[in-house]
């Protein structure tokens, strides 16, 4: 077996490696996200909320999602129909919302803010052909592969090998940041409609 092989096979394993971390994250993560739903059934469902301290009601989503948010927003949400999901919704498309407070401090309306409403199409657009050439230049690298024979037991292989794992890794991050961007956005116009629909 050729020495360029043999690397390219070692390289192979580890991607394969990897992609089964990735795979047991999600199983794991669709484990936690119905211990999730018991979880909200019985402390937002169960319960009556407005008898709940907003410290209860905004330490339980924190427990929920993972961030911090307000009680009047997560009471705001709860009015409507379908919470779990609206509240799963808001935790992703965060920072895309604005909300409108009458002046007791509660929640009037809430939607997308204006700048990614108007601009929603483009921003989508842009965001996909992003991520398609960070994804697509991440592998870029890996065509260099092929030419590894020519460099023999030169030192200067795993220079190459370490560049090509650096630049699959910065430019895969910068993929998936995008993808995340993009989704995050989409689900801020969903959560928008909805909510304003009802």
């Amino acid at each position: 077996m050729s020495e360029g092989l043999e690397i390219t096979l070692k390289i192979v394993s580890i991607l394969a490696g990897i992609l089964g971390i990735i795979l047991t994250i999600m199983s794991i993560t669709r484990h936690n996200s119905k211990g999730k739903q018991e979880f909200f059934q019985k402390i937002f469902v169960d319960s009556n909320v407005n008898e709940l301290h907003d410290y209860a009601i905004e330490r339980s989503f924190f427990e929920l999602h993972g961030i911090n948010s307000k009680a009047s927003t997560i009471k705001f949400l709860l009015s409507k129909e379908n919470p779990f999901k609206k509240l799963s919704q808001y935790k992703t498309s965060k920072m895309f919302m604005k909300e409108t407070n009458t002046r007791n401090g509660k929640i009037k309306s809430m939607k997308i803010k204006n700048f990614y409403d108007e601009n929603y199409i483009t921003l989508t657009i842009f965001g996909t052909i992003l991520y398609f050439i960070f994804f697509s230049s991440s592998f870029y690298p890996y065509s260099w592969f092929n030419n590894l024979n020519q460099f023999g037991k030169n030192p200067e292989i795993y220079l190459l090998i370490f560049l090509s794992f650096t630049w699959f890794t910065v430019l895969m991050t910068l993929a998936l940041i995008t993808a995340n961007l993009v989704q995050s956005l989409i689900t801020a116009k969903e959560l928008s409609k909805s909510i304003n629909n009802q």
